[in-house]
């Protein structure tokens, strides 16, 4: 029986998200070789699902062009070189560049996958994206095809397919047992999106609208990637409204998201977990709102995406707030238990359970490689 070499990387939350579960399918498949490099936040999230990554030693870049890729691409060649893979399957998310899309510039020669983490994300990277994504669902498929010489294999999502096997109660009262307690609670989730236009005007309006609902606390739950004075402008933009904006005490995403009456982002992965979150759950477990009132954030989804609206709020499982005169009435609806479980009902009437898609895509690499399975 052939074994094939597979090299796996991720270099954000996101990507590891995706890359971890994909890491023990292959592992578990006898016919394949895994190595696993992680760079920058995807290392710590790696290591804390319990994988063991191999560090990548450069840090990530904000722009392809910068001077630093020289080296950058040395470190990749050197991972090919030491690993020699058959197969390459890359993490993807952003902003930036790094040991992903280095991977994907120097493996041409090579089968060559990235994994979808946000519907209809393509990342061109240094200058081309990978020939071939796993994406979640038809609708991810659709948005992505419109990237010329990018092919969409739809294998479904492998960041919730383990969401079944959660004590979700558990984890929502561990974690509501060390937030603040006497009224509902309200996640913001932080991006490394400050540079972008109109990010930092919807977190100015965000804190103005807290200091309107007395009756909710605040949580904050920052990106790894945003800056220690990212983290200190945001709690000061609440604080002069009034507000005090409490560090969300989960470990993990899944538990921050279990906790919350109401998860809240600009345009964050978040809203999609909480929706696959609740699905999985026995009772109701909050609201998912996204903060797209900023034209110059639906054009920036637009541009990456295909789309200026998440699917999960075209498919009515989460909120949009495209005024921001409406954005006080919004979370003070959603925060309610009615609200609650109301999105419990519908998501569970609308979303199919998860299913395993390790297989899929096992499947979809034997097949490109033209390899047979074992007998």
């Amino acid at each position: 029986m052939t074994v094939h070499r597979i090299l796996l990387s991720a270099r954000e939350p996101g990507a590891a998200q995706m890359i971890g579960p994909l890491y023990r399918a292959l592992s578990a498949d006898g016919r394949f070789a895994v190595e696993l490099v992680a760079q920058g936040a995807a290392l710590e999230a790696l290591t804390a699902m319990g994988l063991q990554p191999t560090p990548v030693g450069v840090i990530a870049l904000e722009h392809p062009e910068d001077e630093e890729r020289e080296a950058l691409f040395r470190a990749a060649g050197t991972i090919v070189d030491a690993f020699a893979p058959d197969v390459v399957i890359t993490g993807l998310s952003g902003p930036g560049v790094g040991i992903d899309e280095a991977l994907v510039h120097l493996c041409g020669d090579r089968a060559v996958f990235s994994v979808q983490d946000y519907e209809g994300w393509v990342v061109r990277g240094f200058g081309r994206p990978a020939p071939v994504y796993f994406v979640a669902d038809e609708h991810a498929a659709r948005l992505t095809r419109r990237v010329e010489g990018v092919e969409p294999v739809v294998v479904g999502d492998l960041k919730y397919a383990g969401f079944a096997d959660l004590d979700i109660p558990a984890l929502r009262a561990e974690g509501r047992a060390l937030a603040p307690s006497g009224r509902p609670l309200v996640t913001f989730y932080g991006q490394p999106a400050w540079g972008y236009a109109g990010y930092r005007e919807t977190l100015e309006i965000l804190s103005r609208a807290a200091g309107q609902l007395p009756d909710l606390c605040f949580l904050y739950r920052p990106h790894p990637k945003e800056t220690e004075t990212e983290r200190e402008m945001l709690s000061a933009m609440f604080e002069a409204e009034g507000v005090t904006l409490t560090r969300c005490p989960a470990g993990t995403v899944e538990g921050s998201i279990a906790l919350t009456d109401t998860v809240v982002s600009v345009f964050s992965t978040v809203g999609a977990d909480h929706v696959n979150l609740q699905r999985a759950a026995p009772s109701p477990i909050g609201t998912a709102v996204y903060l797209l009132f900023e034209p110059a954030i639906r054009a920036l989804l637009e541009a990456d995406s295909g789309a200026p609206r998440p699917n999960v709020v075209e498919r009515g499982l989460a909120h949009c707030v495209e005024r921001p005169d409406t954005l006080v009435e919004v979370l003070r609806a959603c925060a309610r238990p009615e609200a609650a479980r109301a999105s419990w009902r519908h998501i569970n009437e609308a979303v199919c359970p998860a299913e395993r898609p390790g297989r899929q895509i096992i499947d979809s690499i034997i097949a490109r490689l033209g390899a047979n399975g074992p007998d």
